[in-house]
């Protein structure tokens, strides 16, 4: 005899989402049943000061793609995201860092010669 156990896929309403943070207390927020890693992302903002843009979102040891469903890894419409910080990936802010950077070596290096002169 086989028996064959289906799961029913029940939509929620919502999804409860248990947020872990480094350095942060634990917290808990809602996202509708389609939402994203990337309304995650954003919904999690809630609890912390770091940028959407800079997290990453692990469940069970896997980085979740930003277009990954959340719902996929619900069981009765609850899940842990580890959220682990990660480089912003602004451009225009990290151009301007180096470029300071490069004039203030160029500028010791100038007067490093000039004194050695």
């Amino acid at each position: 005899l086989i028996v064959v156990q289906e799961y029913s896929h029940t939509p929620v309403a919502t999804m409860q989402l248990r947020i872990r943070i480094a350095g942060y207390p634990n917290f808990e927020v809602e996202v509708g049943p389609t939402a994203t890693v990337v309304d995650a992302k954003v919904a999690a903002t809630a609890g912390c000061d770091i940028d959407p843009e800079a997290m990453k979102v692990v469940v069970s040891g896997r980085v979740l793609k930003d277009s990954d469903e959340i719902a996929k890894y619900c069981v009765n419409g609850q899940v842990t995201l580890h959220i682990a910080r990660g480089a912003v990936t602004h451009a225009a802010p990290t151009a301007s860092k180096p470029t300071a950077a490069v004039e203030v070596s160029t500028s010791t290096s100038s007067s490093h010669k000039l004194e050695g002169s």
